[in-house]
C-alpha cells in the first residue's frame, strides 16, 4: 500500500540537494528498483542520477532532485521486518496526530508518501545544515535553541484524547537488563570499546540502581507525545528555521526523555571538542581525567545560554515545568551521555580517556540528578 500525503514542495528551492558536509555515496538505485516505482506512483518522476547522494545512518536513503524538479529524500527502513514496520507506523501516527492539530505548528520535513510493504518513506528535501554541523562550527545559537524548545514544548502538549492510537510500548533505552548480563547476540557483535562500557556499568552497583530507578520513575510519570530520539542530527536548520526530523521512535512517554536528550546532546558535543594534549615534538597525547573534567566544566559554562534558551522556549509553550520533571530530565541527560559513549565506542577496541571521563560525568549526574538541574541550566540559578 502506498499512501500519498498532501504535498508542500520546494521549501528551499528544489534545485538544491541539501548540506554536503555529511553526505555519502548512496546505495545503487539499480539494486532498489522499488524506489523508482515509489516515486513514479507519487507523481514525482524519477531521481536524476547525477543529483543523488545519501546521508549517514542505519537506513539506506537517497536524496536528490527528481525529473519533475522536486527535491526529495527517500528513506528505506531496514533491519528486522517487524521492527521496521513498527518504526514506519510511528512515523505515520505522528503525521496523523499533527494533521488533526491545525492550531499547532511543529516544523518538520513534509511527508510526501509511504510504501508500507517496501518500508519506504518520502519527504521533501530540506536544504539545510544539521544541528550537529552547526554545533561543530560554533554556529548553533541561543535563538535556534529557543526554537527547538518551542518545538519540543509544542510536541509535548499535543492531545492524546483522540481516535489516533499512540504507541504505548516502553522505550528500549536504557536497556537495564544489560546491566546484569549482555544477550549473546549483543556480546558477540560488540567491539572491545562497547564491552568495556558495559563492564564498567555492570561492576558499578550504584549506577545500575540509578538506571533502574530512572526507568521506574519514567513508568509512573505523566506521559505525553515524545520524539524519543532527539539528537542534534535530527534538527535541520534552513534559513534560521529549525525542522525536527526522524520520528521513528515517536510514542507516548515521559517528556523528560526529550528534554534530557537535548541537554545531553549539547553536553556530549562540548566534551567531544576537548582536544588531545600535545607534546613538545608535536605528538598527541590523550588528555588526563582531570583535564577532561576541568575542560568539561568550562564547556558546560559556555553551553548554559543554549540550554537556558531551550528552557525559555519550552516554557513559553507549556508554562512552568514541574520540578520532578526537571530532575528526571537531568537523569536522562546523564543516560544520554552514556548512550553516546556506547555509540562512539562502537568504532574502538578500547575507551579513550575522554570517553572514560564522560562515563564519570554521566555517573555523577545519574546518582544525584537533583543536584544538577541548576548546573545543567534546566532551572535558573
Amino acid at each position: 500500500m502506498i499512501i500519498s500525503h498532501s504535498r508542500r514542495f520546494g521549501m528551499s528551492g528544489s534545485n538544491s540537494t541539501g548540506s554536503t558536509t555529511h553526505r555519502v555515496l548512496p546505495a545503487d538505485l539499480g539494486t532498489a528498483p522499488e524506489v523508482a516505482v515509489f516515486l513514479r506512483t507519487l507523481g514525482l518522476g524519477e531521481f536524476v542520477p547525477s543529483s543523488v547522494a545519501a546521508y549517514p545512518g542505519r537506513n539506506n536513503n537517497w536524496a536528490g532532485v527528481t525529473s519533475t524538479g522536486h527535491g526529495v529524500f527517500v528513506k528505506r527502513l531496514d533491519g528486522d521486518p517487524a521492527d521496521s514496520l513498527r518504526r514506519l507506523h510511528r512515523v505515520l501516527t505522528f503525521e496523523r496526530l499533527l494533521g488533526i492539530c491545525t492550531g499547532e505548528h511543529l516544523p518538520r520535513p513534509q511527508c510526501l508518501g509511504v510504501d508500507e510493504p517496501a518500508r519506504l518513506l518520502a519527504f521533501e528535501l530540506v536544504d539545510s545544515r544539521s544541528g550537529s554541523e552547526l554545533m561543530a562550527d560554533d554556529c548553533f545559537t541561543p535563538g535556534l535553541s529557543h526554537d527547538v524548545g518551542r518545538a519540543v514544548g509544542t510536541l509535548h502538549q499535543l492531545p492524546v484524547d483522540t481516535d489516533i492510537e499512540l504507541d504505548l510500548s516502553p522505550h528500549p533505552a536504557p536497556p537495564v537488563r544489560f546491566t546484569e548480563a549482555l544477550p549473546q547476540r549483543v556480546f558477540t557483535t560488540s567491539t572491545g570499546g562497547e564491552l568495556e562500557v558495559w563492564r564498567l556499568l555492570q561492576n558499578d552497583a550504584e549506577i545500575c540502581r540509578a538506571l533502574h530507578d530512572l526507568r521506574h520513575q519514567e513508568s509512573v510519570a505523566s506521559p505525553s507525545p515524545t520524539h524519543g530520539d532527539l539528537r542534534l542530527d535530527q534538527l535541520l536548520v534552513d534559513g534560521g528555521k529549525v525542522y525536527v526530523s526522524d520520528w521513528e521512535e515517536f510514542r507516548l512517554a515521559d517528556p523528560a526523555r526529550d528534554i534530557g536528550s537535548f541537554v545531553g546532546e549539547l553536553v556530549w558535543n562540548a566534551i567531544s571538542k576537548i582536544p588531545e594534549s600535545t607534546t613538545a615534538d608535536g605528538r598527541d597525547l590523550p588528555p588526563t581525567h582531570e583535564a577532561v573534567m576541568a575542560r568539561g566544566a568550562q564547556e558546560l559554562r559556555r553551553l548554559r545560554p543554549l540550554i537556558a534558551a531551550f528552557r525559555t522556549g519550552y516554557k513559553a509553550v507549556r508554562g512552568n515545568i514541574d520540578a520532578d520533571l526537571l530532575v528526571r530530565a537531568a537523569a536522562f541527560a546523564g543516560w544520554h551521555l552514556l548512550d553516546r559513549v556506547l555509540a562512539s565506542a562502537g568504532a574502538h577496541a578500547r575507551l579513550s580517556a575522554m570517553q572514560r571521563a564522560t562515563v564519570g560525568i554521566a555517573r555523577k549526574i545519574l546518582l544525584a540528578p537533583q543536584l544538577f538541574t541548576t548546573a545543567l541550566a534546566l532551572e535558573e540559578a
